[in-house]
């Protein structure tokens, strides 16, 4: 097996190929273009081959490890090192005896996040209904949300991630057969023998390559491939395979609109052997997973076999995107609310399929990895995840901003003391205590900061009179302009405090007007502003224990992440912790809301409010890995002291 070391190596190894490409250089070296033609090359029906797939649109590298065999007709893909297992085998193959062939998957997912039966996630993953990157959203049980506060998910205590089976069992117009990682050579032609391309694995480095294209145009759509092989020396009729690469073309956008690269190393014939096609199901039943019906179109039937074995995508008719058409005609009426009126014309749609095809790619390509969190497509997937910026309106201020030192006003939490911190609960959730009021959405505006202000606000003023009261995120858009605030374009939850104890409160969202995700017209001084702040902590940084006691304390806390990574941007469930997701103070980008804090396996975990609806997240809910300080949790925290 390849260590995650080498792993990761691969993956630096496949960007570093990238440069090679883009820069024209891959074909490096002399090439003979005036020799006769080589014959049509054709592959092993038995090989095992080591790869590296890398999406550079969808910032993706993936290593893989393949075993295929045509006589036997099956096949298995493994990726990332193991973590996610695709055997296949048609009908004379079979462990399950099926006429038509089964796929069986063996996948990593994370815990689950909700009480018993109440899980959408967790529904899907038991029962297979549906393996589409999409969390299918109750409308009614949304609404009930909205309505009552305390329906919330449970504190879990279980395994971050286990290993499952899933079985797909093939049937009428969906026969399954062994996948090869391997194009049809057939319909290329043969360009030039020149050096073979610098690409992952380095074997190659030094060999002569036979290069073969092919150029397809399907609508607007140009695709050209590109196919680098070698000759075995003891059959020059028998191609070692090199590298693939394929670049799209969109006549209608004037862009290019996809890229794929296949880096293949330590090809193998005859390595396909029996051992290599054991089922390890550790003693546990796989459970099933219905296939397309009979009906199911021709884009729906090339989704499921995509989905089974993204591969497949690149290397059966790959200029295919029904598939993807499919996903698409599915998002858009899956989120029918915010794609209304998006479209006006053809480029917009164009560009919008874009987006989301390399989207689509990333969460799958995400999801089969062992990590302790999950992503879904949800409303951005049709954004360019780089235009999400407007999302996220933290602004940072240098120096004092004007908050007392919560260690200094609380002596039991000093280093060394430790009894304030002992003395706290293993796990705290306001949401449960009814602290906390509905996820709401933000939308077009940069407006975070009033959401993380309002809602610690919101929090406190409950610890101090236990009620709950919906507090104006309008009256912070409109109004806090003099203290550097600039609504829709960012501000800061500190700037806000000061803001709110100059005017001599905040008011409820019933008497200033509901949220409009625009700069208003401020009207501060016409309403009641009920809940007053006398003062702020700056929880101290860096500190776990006094963030644990400020939340058991003082209420909900507001505070600034990082939330500029695409996983950030797609989260579904899970313990979220990404290496990209930066800590240091000036990257902080997003304004959220601490609301409590649990265990699992013995390690803790933060619950955050976001702002993005509940359609983004844990229903609009993300879980954070307290360890290492992840997206910057503890860098800037801060909890207002009501004035009651």
């Amino acid at each position: 097996m390849t260590s995650t070391r080498q792993m990761s190596r691969l993956a630096m190894a496949g960007l570093l190929a990238f440069v090679v490409i883009v820069s024209g250089t891959l074909s490096a070296g002399a090439q003979d273009t005036d020799q006769e033609a080589p014959p049509t090359p054709v592959f092993a029906t038995n090989y095992e081959v080591h790869g590296l797939l890398s999406l550079p649109y969808a910032e993706l590298n993936e290593p893989f490890t393949a075993y295929y065999d045509k006589e036997q007709d099956r096949s298995r893909t493994d990726y990332y090192d193991s973590e996610y297992q695709v055997y296949q085998f048609a009908a004379k193959s079979s462990p399950s005896a099926s006429s038509y062939g089964s796929v069986y998957q063996f996948v990593y997912v994370p815990a689950d996040f909700h009480k018993p039966g109440e899980s959408r996630v967790h529904k899907l993953l038991d029962k297979a209904i549906e393996r589409l990157p999409f969390r299918r959203h109750d409308d009614a049980s949304a609404a009930k949300n909205h309505q009552d506060s305390h329906t919330v998910s449970a504190a879990p205590t279980t395994s971050q991630v286990k290993r499952v089976c899933f079985g797909v069992q093939g049937g009428p117009g969906y026969s399954v057969s062994a996948q090869t990682v391997l194009p049809d050579l057939r319909d290329f032609t043969y360009d030039s023998t020149g050096r073979c391309p610098h690409v992952a694995g380095g074997e190659h480095r030094e060999s002569k390559c036979e290069l073969w294209k092919q150029t397809t145009s399907v609508g607007d759509k140009k695709n050209v491939y590109k196919f680098w092989l070698k000759r075995d020396k003891q059959n020059s009729t028998q191609a070692i395979p090199v590298h693939y690469y394929m670049l799209g073309y969109d006549k209608l956008l004037g862009s290019h609109y996809d890229r794929y690269d296949i880096s293949y190393f330590k090809y193998k014939v005859n390595g396909a052997t029996d051992r290599a096609f054991e089922l390890d199901v550790s003693g546990s039943k796989c459970g099933p997973m219905p296939g397309p019906g009979d009906s199911a179109s021709e884009g729906e039937r090339r989704a499921r076999r995509v989905i089974n074995n993204p591969i497949h995508e690149y290397v059966v008719e790959p200029h295919r995107y029904d598939h993807v058409d499919y996903h698409f005609e599915q998002f858009k009426s899956e989120y029918a609310q915010f794609t209304r009126g998006k479209y006006n014309s053809e480029q917009d749609e164009r560009k919008g399929w874009f987006n989301f095809l390399h989207n689509l790619r990333f969460i799958h390509g995400h999801n089969r990895q062992r990590k302790s969190y999950k992503l879904a497509v949800n409303q951005y997937a049709d954004e360019n995840v780089s235009d999400l910026r407007y999302l996220r309106g933290r602004i940072h201020s240098k120096g004092y901003n004007g908050g007392l030192d919560y260690e200094q006003h609380h002596p039991g939490l000093k280093s060394g003391a430790g009894k304030a911190a002992d003395q706290l609960p293993e796990t705290f959730d306001w949401t449960v205590l009814g602290a906390v009021t509905p996820v709401k959405d933000q939308a077009i505006c940069g407006s975070c900061w009033s959401f993380g202000t309002s809602g610690t606000v919101e929090g406190a003023y409950f610890v101090k009179t236990g009620k709950l009261l919906r507090l104006s995120q309008q009256q912070l858009v409109d109004c806090s302009w003099e203290f550097g605030n600039n609504g829709c374009d960012g501000g800061e939850d500190s700037r806000a405090y000061g803001y709110i104890m100059k005017v001599g409160g905040l008011s409820t969202e019933e008497d200033y007007g509901h949220y409009k995700a625009i700069d208003g017209k401020c009207h501060d001084k016409d309403v009641e502003r009920p809940v007053k702040i006398k003062g702020f902590y700056n929880v101290t940084v860096n500190s776990v224990d006094a963030l644990k006691h400020a939340l058991v304390n003082y209420g909900p806390v507001s505070i600034s992440i990082d939330a500029s990574p695409m996983t950030f941007s797609f989260y579904s469930h899970g313990v979220y912790s990404d290496e990209k997701c930066k800590n240091d103070p000036d990257d902080l980008d997003h304004s959220v809301l601490a609301v409590g804090y649990t265990k699992i396996d013995g390690k803790l975990v933060w619950k955050v409010k976001n702002s993005w609806s509940t359609y983004w997240g844990n229903d609009g809910y993300i879980y954070i890995a307290a360890d290492n300080n992840v997206c910057g949790v503890l860098d800037a925290p801060t909890v207002p002291i009501i004035d009651v």
